[in-house]
């Protein structure tokens, strides 16, 4: 059940959350890039269990969010990069939504290159604070399904780059890779992460 007092307060962080993405089809209609991160931020305030999201509404946080998670906000690096992993965190967060891993895989954000956008970031940014985050984002949506595992899988560059992530100096990173990998380890992704060619960043010396 939803309070009398949590019904309301859940409702406004939507209407900030929606009111401060960047999902509008115009780049000038788009909000300050802090602004953004304040909305990106509050994502995961949602009480998923008693919030209803409209699917709508559902698709346009999702396509702010993949916007911000490519880069494409704007601002300094500093602030770039914070909005890329608060883009990241919020899109693992509505991965408890039970539909929107298959929209980001399988349905309409698909057009939004959402997988691709996924493995860019892996690949080109080196900020570990993203890409722990990235990480986390692509474990949930390994663990959502058998057939979501395999299409990430399939583009082998996440497989490359989760391997060499492995030998990342950092304690936390690794965990939350070696998490990522295990989620992925399904069907033909099996072979692929303990192929001859990744031997040396997934098998222990």
């Amino acid at each position: 059940m939803v309070s009398e007092t949590q019904a309301p307060n859940q409702k406004q962080t939507l209407t900030k959350i929606l009111d401060g993405l960047p999902w509008q089809p115009k780049l000038n209609e788009h909000k300050d890039v802090k602004v953004q991160i304040q909305a990106a931020v509050a994502v995961p305030a949602l009480d998923l269990v008693t919030l209803r999201i409209e699917k709508e509404d559902q698709g346009k946080i999702i396509r702010g969010l993949l916007h911000m998670l490519a880069g494409r906000s704007g601002g300094q690096e500093a602030t770039r990069l914070r909005s890329q992993a608060m883009a990241a965190r919020g899109l693992a967060w509505l991965c408890n939504i039970p539909e929107v891993p298959s929209t980001l895989l399988e349905g309409d954000a698909a057009e939004h290159r959402a997988l691709a956008t996924i493995a860019m970031v892996l690949s080109d940014v080196h900020d570990r604070g993203v890409l722990l985050e990235v990480v986390t984002l692509v474990g949930w949506l390994a663990l959502s399904s058998h057939n979501h595992a395999l299409l990430l899988g399939a583009d082998t560059e996440i497989l490359r780059v989760l391997g060499d992530l492995l030998g990342a100096r950092m304690p936390a990173l690794q965990k939350k890779v070696a998490w990522a990998l295990c989620g992925l380890a399904r069907g033909q992704n099996k072979s692929l992460i303990l192929s001859e060619e990744n031997q040396h960043r997934v098998r222990p010396p």
